[in-house]
C-alpha cells in the first residue's frame, strides 16, 4: 500500500470513529458510558443553550460570558445541519480533524520520516484532554484549530494570515490574548513592527463594546461571584491526583524529550516560544486562581491548546529513533496498542475524580427531567409565557441545567440575585438573562403570574409570606415549581 493510501485511510478511521462517538453521546445516559468529565458538564451544556438561543434573540452574540467569534461560527453549523447538540459535537469534530491534518502537513515540513508525522497525530488524538473534546461542545477545540492554523500559517511564511486569525483568537477563547503579544515578538524580530497593531484591533474593539456594555448594565458586576464554581477548583492534594494521571503520559514524555534534544534547532523556534509562554501562562494563572480564591483550578480543558504543539515537539523523539523502530512493523504496532490503553487507563481515572462524581445525573433522573421538560414546555406555551426564574445561586446547579437544555431556546433562563435562598426568590423589576447576560424586564403571564424553579421545597410559612403557590414537585430529583401570585 502507498504511502499516500495508508495517510487517507489512517484520517478516515480516526474521522469515522469520532463521527460515530459525536452521534452515540448525544444521549446523556449513553454518554456516561464514556465520559462524565467534560460531556454535559455546566459548560458544555451553556454552550449548546447559548447558541440555540441565538435563534430567537440575536443579543445573544453580544453577550460578555460567550464567545463571540465561537458563537457566530457554531450557529452556522447550527442551521447547516439541525440536529440540536449534535451539530455542535459533529462541528467540532471537523475542526479536531482539521487540526490533526494541519499539524501532519507541519510535521512532514519539520521531520525527515513520514512515521513521524503519524505518531505526532497519534500522540494528539489519544490524549485524553484532546479526544473527549473532541466530541464535546466546548470551545476549546475551535480555538485550538485557529491557533494551529496561524502557526501553519507563519511556517509557510503566509504571515498576513497568520497575522488574521491570531488577531481573532481573543474572539474565541480569552487565553488568545497571551498569542497576540507572542506574534507581536515574532513580527518584531521579522521587521515588521508596523503590522503589530492590526494585531490588536479585533480584540481592541471587542473589549470597548464590553466596557460600554459594562457601564450601562451592571451584570458583569453581579456575575462575578466571591467563590469560582465548586466543580472548577480543587485543593492540592486533588491537583497532584489529576496531574498524576498525565505524568506517565506518551506526549508528555516524549515532548519533554523532544523539546530538550531539539533546543538548538531553529526550526522549531516558533513551536518553542508558544509551548513555554503558554506554560508560564498557566503557571501563572493557577498562583493567581489561588491568591483569590484559596483553591487550585481544575480545568484540564485549558491545556487543549498545548497539546498539537507538544505532540509536534515530541515527533523530534521518533524522527531519532525512527531508522530502529518504524522499520520493523510488530514494534511499531505494540508502540501504537500501549499509547491508546494508556489513553483509556487515564479516561478512567478522569471518571473517578470526585467533582465528576456529585455533579453526575442518574439514569433515572435524566428520564425524570425529560418528562417534566415536556410538561413545562406546554405549561408556559399555554400561557405564553417566554421566561422561567431561578435563584442565582442554582444557575449551574445540575438539574436546572439540564432542564435548560431541554426546553427550547425562544425559553429564557432568569436568574433572580441573592446570596442566600430566601433572598433569591424576591423577584423585583428586573432580573438576569443568563443567555445574554442582561439586565431584562419580568415576563407575567394575562393573570400576573410568574413561574419560580427552585430545588427546595420552602415551608408553608415563607410560600404565605411571599405570596408564592406549589404547582409541581419532583421529590427525587429536588425540583419545585412555583407560582409568584405578586
Amino acid at each position: 500500500m502507498k504511502l499516500t493510501e495508508q495517510k487517507y485511510i489512517f484520517l478516515i478511521i480516526i474521522t469515522v470513529i469520532f463521527l460515530s462517538l459525536s452521534w452515540f453521546v448525544s444521549d446523556p445516559v449513553r454518554a456516561a458510558k464514556i465520559d462524565r468529565y467534560f460531556l454535559y458538564s455546566v459548560d458544555d451544556i451553556f454552550r449548546y443553550c447559548h447558541v440555540k438561543a441565538s435563534v430567537f434573540d440575536g443579543l445573544v452574540f453580544f453577550s460578555p460570558y460567550v464567545k463571540l467569534g465561537y458563537a457566530v461560527v457554531a450557529r452556522i453549523f447550527f442551521d447547516i445541519l439541525p440536529l440540536g447538540m449534535t451539530s455542535l459535537r459533529i462541528m467540532n469534530v471537523l475542526f479536531s480533524i482539521g487540526i490533526l491534518v494541519l499539524i501532519y502537513r507541519l510535521s512532514q515540513k519539520l521531520y525527515a520520516f513520514s512515521s513521524s508525522s503519524y505518531m505526532v497525530v497519534l500522540l494528539t488524538v489519544t490524549f485524553p484532554v484532546y479526544f473527549l473534546l473532541s466530541i464535546s461542545t466546548l470551545s476549546e477545540v475551535m480555538f485550538c484549530f485557529f491557533l494551529i492554523s496561524s502557526i501553519y500559517l507563519f511556517y509557510i511564511r503566509r504571515y498576513n494570515s497568520s497575522i488574521l486569525l491570531v488577531s481573532l483568537l481573543p474572539l474565541f477563547r480569552q487565553e488568545g490574548i497571551i498569542f497576540l503579544f507572542i506574534w507581536a515578538y515574532f513580527l518584531k524580530n521579522l521587521s515588521q513592527r508596523r503590522k503589530i497593531l492590526l494585531l490588536f484591533i479585533p480584540f481592541s474593539l471587542w473589549m470597548v463594546f464590553i466596557l460600554l456594555q459594562n457601564i450601562f448594565n451592571h451584570a458583569l458586576l453581579w456575575l462575578m461571584p466571591g467563590v469560582p464554581p465548586y466543580n472548577s477548583v480543587a485543593v492540592f492534594k486533588q491537583s497532584l491526583i489529576l496531574m498524576s494521571i498525565f505524568i506517565y503520559s506518551p506526549l508528555v514524555i516524549s515532548t519533554l524529550i523532544g523539546f530538550m534534544i531539539n533546543l538548538r534547532n531553529k526550526e522549531l523556534d516558533t513551536l518553542k516560544v508558544c509551548f513555554v509562554s503558554y506554560v508560564l501562562f498557566l503557571m501563572i494563572f493557577q498562583v493567581v486562581h489561588f491568591l483569590k480564591f484559596g483553591l487550585l483550578c481544575r480545568e484540564l480543558r485549558i491545556v487543549m491548546p498545548l497539546v498539537p504543539i507538544m505532540a509536534i515537539l515530541a515527533g523530534g523523539v521518533f524522527d531519532r529513533v525512527a531508522k530502529h523502530i518504524f522499520m520493523k512493523k510488530t514494534g511499531f504496532l505494540l508502540m501504537i496498542a500501549s499509547i491508546i490503553i494508556i489513553m483509556f487507563i487515564q479516561i478512567i481515572q478522569l471518571q473517578r475524580d470526585y467533582f465528576v462524581a456529585i455533579d453526575l445525573v442518574t439514569p433515572q433522573e435524566e428520564q425524570e427531567i425529560k418528562e417534566i421538560s415536556v410538561w413545562l414546555n406546554n405549561y408556559l406555551s399555554e400561557r405564553h409565557i417566554s421566561q422561567v426564574y431561578v435563584p442565582g445561586v442554582l444557575t449551574s446547579h445540575r438539574v436546572i441545567r439540564r432542564l435548560w437544555m431541554y426546553l427550547p431556546g425562544y425559553i429564557k433562563l432568569c436568574a433572580i440575585p441573592g446570596d442566600s435562598l430566601e433572598e433569591a426568590t424576591m423577584i423585583n423589576d428586573f432580573v438576569l438573562d443568563i443567555t445574554a447576560l442582561r439586565y431584562i424586564y419580568i415576563n407575567k403571564d394575562k393573570n400576573g403570574e410568574k413561574l419560580l424553579i427552585s430545588t427546595r421545597l420552602y415551608d408553608s410559612g415563607l410560600l404565605e409570606e411571599l405570596q408564592y403557590k406549589l404547582i409541581k414537585e419532583l421529590p427525587n430529583i429536588s425540583l419545585y415549581f412555583y407560582i409568584v401570585n405578586r
